[in-house]
């Protein structure tokens, strides 16, 4: 099993199983993530019309609380799959000699759903020019 970074794109006529193949084939089998242990490693997300770079990275909302009125940072799908990975690193970080181990790093998939739906680089914004890389 490679190390390096998978990106696909599923592509078919509606009701083809896309769906059906990367939860029963690709996740379980080809990144080799058990989703009954580690739910947490699968991060799906569905484009639509209304789906906002904040939707998918992150956005501050505001909040009334009596009477007052606060922001909360709430994280998006993209911020949800990056920080359960790096917990994944976290976990198996060795102290005593500062290293990780990546093949033993438990991996985490973001699926995106209906890709072609959404506005896609205003969805991406500049995280588009991470994606594609060596």
């Amino acid at each position: 099993m490679s190390s390096k970074p998978i990106q696909k794109i599923i592509f078919g006529s509606p009701g083809t199983g896309k769906s059906y193949m990367i939860d029963n084939e690709i996740i379980p089998y080809e990144l080799e993530i058990d989703i009954e242990v580690n739910p947490e490693s699968v991060v799906k997300a569905v484009f639509h019309p209304e789906y906002t770079h904040g939707d998918f990275m992150g956005k501050l909302l505001p909040m009334t609380k009596a009477g007052q009125v606060e922001y909360n940072f709430y994280e998006g799908h993209f911020l949800k799959a990056l920080s359960q990975a790096y917990k994944n690193i976290l976990k198996i970080y060795d102290k005593s000699i500062g290293t990780v181990d990546y093949s033993k790093v438990e991996k985490v998939v973001l699926v995106i759903d209906e890709i072609n739906r959404g506005n896609s680089s205003a969805i991406f914004g500049s995280v588009f020019q991470l994606l594609d890389r060596d």
